[in-house]
C-alpha cells in the first residue's frame, strides 16, 4: 500500500476485502460513521437473542459458533433465529429459521422492523437522541404488509412475528451476517436494513448487543485497518480528504501532496481495463483471481490481453500461473511476521 500510494503514485491497488467486506465497510460508514465493529466476541456469550443472516457459522467459522453452542447450552433461553434460503447445520440450533426467497433479506429486516415498531419494542430515547431519519425509516417499512411481506419472502406471517417478538423481548441483541448479504449488488443496502434493528431496537454499545458481521477470510479487518482498498489509507484516512492524504504523507516522510486524490481501480475494475487496453501490467499476491471474482472470463480474459503479468503466491499450482510474465516466491503465513486483526478488533 505504502509503494503503491506513496511512492509509485497509484492507487490501483485492492485486496480481498473488496470481494467480501466492502458492502459491509459502506453500511457500518453510512450507518454508524465508521468502519468498525461495535462488539466483541465476549458478547456473544451474554446476549439474549443472537439473528444470523445470510451465514452458516456452524461451517464456514466454526470456532465463533462453539462458543455460540456452548452459550445456548448454558442458558437454553437464548434465542436463535436464522434467516437463510439452504437448511444448513447453523438451522439445528435455531428457534426459528426463515426459509427466505433468495434475493428478499431487505423485505424481511423491513418486515421485522415494522413488527417491532407495531408492537413497541423499540427504543424512542435512543432513537431520538442518537440516531438520524426515522421518519424515512418507518415510512419505509410501513409501504409493505406484514402479509405481502410474508408472501414475498416466501415464509410464514407467523415466523416473522415470532422472530420479532424474540428480538423485541431480548435484552441483548446481536446481527451477524456474512456473504450472504455482502456479494450482492444491493449488498450495502442488506447490511443496512439488518443493522437498522439494532439501532431501532438500541441495542449497539451495551453488553450483548451489537450489529456483528463475520469477515469472509482472515485479517480482512487488518487490510482495511492499513487501507488496503482503492479508495482507502491506513488508519482508516479517506483518500479523498485533503488532510487525511497529508497526515499520511507527513506519517510515511514524502512530499505533501504526493499521494493521489483520485480514487483508484477496484479489483473487479482492474480486469475490466485489462480487457480495454487502458490497463497494460498487474501484480497478483497471494490471491487468485480465476477462482475468487464474480466473473472468471471477464478475469481470464483480461490476463491472456495484459501485456505483463506478475504473480506473486506460495503454490505452484494456481490458475494464474499460465498467464504469468514472471513469477515472484511468497512467504506463508508462519514465514513471516505482522499482526492479524480479526472480526472482534483484537490483533494478534
Amino acid at each position: 500500500n505504502k509503494l503503491m500510494k506513496g511512492f509509485i503514485g497509484s492507487n490501483n491497488i485492492d485486496t480481498n476485502s473488496r470481494l467480501c467486506m466492502s458492502s459491509a465497510v459502506v453500511g457500518y460508514k453510512m450507518s454508524l460513521g465508521e468502519d468498525s465493529v461495535p462488539i466483541s466476541y465476549d458478547d456473544l456469550e451474554i446476549a439474549d437473542c443472537i439473528f444470523v443472516a445470510g451465514a452458516n457459522p456452524a461451517w464456514c467459522h466454526p470456532i465463533l459458533w462453539r462458543r455460540v453452542e456452548a452459550a445456548k447450552q448454558k442458558n437454553p433461553g437464548l434465542k436463535i433465529i436464522v434467516s437463510d434460503p439452504r437448511k444448513t447445520q447453523t438451522c439445528s440450533i435455531a428457534d426459528v429459521h426463515l426459509q427466505l426467497n433468495p434475493g428478499t433479506d431487505i423485505t424481511l429486516h423491513h418486515a421485522i422492523g415494522r413488527c417491532l415498531i407495531e408492537d413497541g419494542k423499540i427504543d424512542n430515547d435512543f432513537i431520538f437522541q442518537k440516531t438520524n431519519g426515522y421518519e424515512e425509516y418507518h415510512n419505509s417499512v410501513f409501504q409493505t404488509s406484514l402479509t405481502d411481506a410474508a408472501k414475498i419472502c416466501g415464509i410464514k406471517e407467523s415466523d416473522i412475528r415470532l422472530a420479532a417478538s424474540y428480538i423485541g423481548n431480548a435484552k441483548g441483541f446481536i446481527t451477524m451476517w456474512t456473504m450472504g448479504l455482502n456479494q450482492s449488488v444491493v449488498g450495502t443496502n442488506k447490511n443496512l436494513s439488518l443493522i437498522n434493528l439494532n439501532l431501532i431496537t438500541g441495542h449497539i454499545g451495551k453488553p450483548g448487543s451489537g450489529p456483528f458481521s463475520l469477515t469472509g477470510q482472515p485479517n480482512a479487518m487488518g487490510g482495511r485497518e492499513v487501507g488496503g482498498l482503492s479508495n482507502l489509507l491506513p488508519a482508516h484516512r479517506i483518500l479523498a480528504s485533503e488532510s487525511h492524504r497529508n497526515e499520511v504523507e507527513q506519517f510515511w516522510q514524502i512530499p505533501l501532496g504526493a499521494i493521489n486524490p483520485k480514487p483508484g481501480l477496484t479489483a473487479t475494475e482492474m480486469f475490466d481495463e485489462l480487457n480495454t487496453g487502458k490497463l497494460k501490467a498487474i501484480w497478483i499476491l497471494c490471491t487468485n483471481p480465476l477462482i475468487s471474482l464474480p466473473d472468471v472470463r471477464v478475469a481470464e480474459q483480461g490476463l491472456k490481453k495484459a501485456k505483463f503479468v506478475v504473480v506473486q503466491d506460495i503454490s505452484n499450482k494456481v490458475e494464474t500461473l499460465k498467464y504469468a510474465d514472471v513469477v515472484l516466491p511468497a512467504a506463508a503465513w508462519a514465514e513471516k511476521e505482522g499482526t492479524m486483526t480479526n472480526a472482534g478488533r483484537y490483533i494478534s
